[in-house]
Formats: structure tokens, C-alpha cells, sequence
């Protein structure tokens, strides 16, 4: 599998450039595009496919997507939390939607994770009593592969 990549000078002017680095410059100014949070969202769009995959444990891996959620996201809780599910899901499942679901109030933030079929039966349910994880709700598949479960996000599937 090779990737290569074409300079964008062939595609575009040298004034369009100017423009699209210019409207980039402003998004990172205005806070929309850098560290945080609403930058975090527009990441997880730019995700589909995966060039690598990372071990979480033996027998599971995450792709970059599920990776970038770990690192930025500060959750490798939640993929811990997902991946220790997986091995007693082998023989029963090759595919599973696993969803995190928060829940914020004046006194606290709690979550729970579901894990499911892709026809929302349920396999698993579990009550995070707190999370500071900045996105209301997110969702993961986990695919087998014969010898290993992948994590991953839905636009990488």
C-alpha cells in the first residue's frame, strides 16, 4: 500500500493558497482551529481508513482515530474500558457499536458506556460515576479479526 501525494501548488493558485492559508490563520486566532476543544471535533472528521494500528492489549489495537481520541481526548479509560469486553464478545460477536453517552449536571458528570451488536441489542452496560471527557457522546466500532479486535472510529470503518 503506497500513498503519495500531489503538491497542492498544482491544484491551486498561488493567490487561492494565500487565501486558504489566510482563512486557516483566522480559525487559529479565533480559537476555532488549535488545542481545543471545538479543535478537537473538527480533528475527528478528518479521519477515515487508518495507516497504522496501536496496541492497547494483546489481542486489541486501535486505529489512528481511536488513538487521536486516547491522546487528545485524554480517554485511554475508555478504550480500556471497551477493550475489556472484547475477549468474552469472541465467540459470540465479530462486530460490536460501543457508545459513550455523557451526562453533565450542576453537581457532577457521569457517563455510560453501552456496547451493542449494531442493531442496539445489548451485550453490555457500565456506569461511569465521573468523566471530565469533553464530548457528550461518542461512538467506536470494534471489529474481529480473526486473532484481534480493532477499535475504531465510525468514519474509519
Amino acid at each position: 500500500f503506497v500513498l503519495s501525494f500531489i503538491p497542492i501548488k498544482l491544484f491551486f493558485s498561488k493567490e487561492d493558497r494565500f487565501l486558504a492559508g489566510s482563512v486557516l490563520a483566522q480559525l487559529v486566532k479565533d480559537g476555532i482551529y488549535g488545542t481545543g476543544y471545538k479543535s478537537f471535533i473538527l480533528r475527528l472528521f478528518n479521519f477515515s481508513g487508518t495507516l497504522s494500528y496501536y496496541r492497547l492489549m494483546p489481542n486489541v489495537v486501535m486505529t489512528d482515530g481511536a488513538k487521536f481520541v486516547a491522546d487528545k481526548g485524554e480517554a485511554y479509560w475508555l478504550m480500556t474500558a471497551i477493550a475489556s469486553y472484547l475477549p468474552e464478545l469472541t465467540e459470540k460477536e465479530s462486530f460490536i457499536v460501543a457508545t459513550l453517552k455523557v451526562t453533565r449536571t450542576l453537581m457532577s458528570c457521569h457517563a455510560i458506556l453501552t456496547l451493542d451488536d449494531g442493531n442496539e441489542n445489548g451485550l453490555a452496560t457500565q456506569f461511569i460515576e465521573y468523566t471530565d471527557f469533553e464530548l457528550d457522546e461518542i461512538k467506536f466500532y470494534a471489529c474481529y479479526a480473526g486473532d484481534m479486535w480493532i477499535i475504531m472510529l465510525p468514519k474509519e470503518y
